[in-house]
């Protein structure tokens, strides 16, 4: 079942109530925001009046209604990128496109047809003027999206990141590496050639790093058409967010860095560092450690940590590294970040 609101009923009473059109909008040589990015700067000089210009970043993903329910709700919702940073994503100020309600997931293509409809009229202008003899003509775009893996797959119309060529920003095609049904990031042990002690029952797409190009090769603007035309090296078909005339789905869709990073690569070093798993006994008995283990100085390293005074801006005071399972994904970011240094 699937439900659409107005748009640019929602979109009008934001943009009065914080008066964005009377703002004028300054460029400055340091990445503070998300509008200090080469995106935005070079769609923004592409526009003869700023002032007049909005963007939206373009939001999905599902929420299962409870773990013993089939259910699942899919919201399409919007930001719009003006709004100052700290007030961007309250509640009030979210443009909610659509919703999907049901047993599976979306038929994208049905969901988003009248959404696609109401962003190109957006595109085309509406009148903010409350009189008919006023004419105060803005302009929307979706210049960004964010979303999950599996999401951003079925939308966009691309391999899974499971697959081959299953990357969004790049070409290598990655290769499949056994690893433990229990713990996937037993992976590790396959790359790095570390002794695993874990029965290897299954099976995910890794890729591994690259001296000789590391970075690329890159998937572009230019190439993802090219793929698109023969529908290879992970492109599965044309996405109906292509019908938007700011949007590519390669340069404007952002990496899911939180489950890629945060709950992946972080989350799984802990483990390799912290976790007993990787103390055992030799045939004498005696203890061992492989040599990437921290486990014997948790006491330590935690007693370190709880001297750290973190200023105001960090949200989240430091916890025992022990207390892994329970760390949600921003505590593994201000880790990476401001603790780990």
């Amino acid at each position: 079942m699937y439900f659409h609101f107005n748009m640019e009923t929602q979109v009008k009473r934001i943009l009065k109530k914080y008066r964005l059109t009377e703002q004028v909008k300054e460029q400055n040589d340091y990445l503070t925001d998300i509008t200090d990015g080469d995106i935005y700067t070079t769609f923004m000089s592409s526009k003869s009046k700023k002032n007049n210009n909005f963007t939206f970043i373009f939001n999905t993903d599902g929420v299962s209604k409870c773990s013993k329910s089939n259910m699942t709700i899919w919201p399409i919702y919007c930001a719009i990128s003006e709004i100052p940073e700290g007030e961007r994503f309250c509640l009030e100020n979210i443009v909610i496109a659509g919703l999907s309600v049901g047993d599976s997931k979306p038929d994208f293509d049905v969901f988003m047809r009248p959404i696609i409809d109401e962003f190109l009229t957006l595109e085309q202008g509406i009148n903010l003027a409350e009189t008919k003899d006023e004419i105060d003509i803005v302009y929307l775009y979706v210049l960004y999206a964010v979303m999950d893996k599996p999401a951003r797959a079925d939308l966009l119309k691309l391999k899974s990141s499971n697959g081959e060529f299953g990357c969004l920003k790049c070409l290598q095609s990655g290769r499949n590496a056994k690893t433990s049904k229990s713990n996937t990031f037993e992976t590790i042990y396959f790359v790095l050639k570390i002794k695993s002690y874990f029965i290897l029952d299954g099976n995910i797409r890794i890729y591994p790093f690259q001296k000789d190009n590391p970075d690329g090769p890159l998937r572009t603007k230019e190439s993802y058409e090219t793929d698109l035309r023969t529908f290879s090296r992970g492109v599965l078909g044309s996405t109906i967010m292509n019908e938007l005339n700011h949007f590519n789905p390669v340069e404007n869709t952002c990496i899911d860095y939180m489950h890629s990073l945060l709950e992946g690569v972080v989350k799984g070093m802990f483990r390799l560092w912290f976790s007993p798993d990787f103390v055992f006994n030799d045939n004498f008995g005696r203890k061992k450690r492989n040599p990437f283990s921290m486990q014997q100085y948790i006491d330590q390293i935690d007693e370190r940590l709880m001297k750290i005074k973190p200023p105001s801006f960090v949200p989240s005071a430091p916890r025992s590294v022990d207390l892994r399972n329970l760390r949600r994904a921003h505590e593994f970011l201000y880790f990476l970040i401001f603790y780990s240094l």
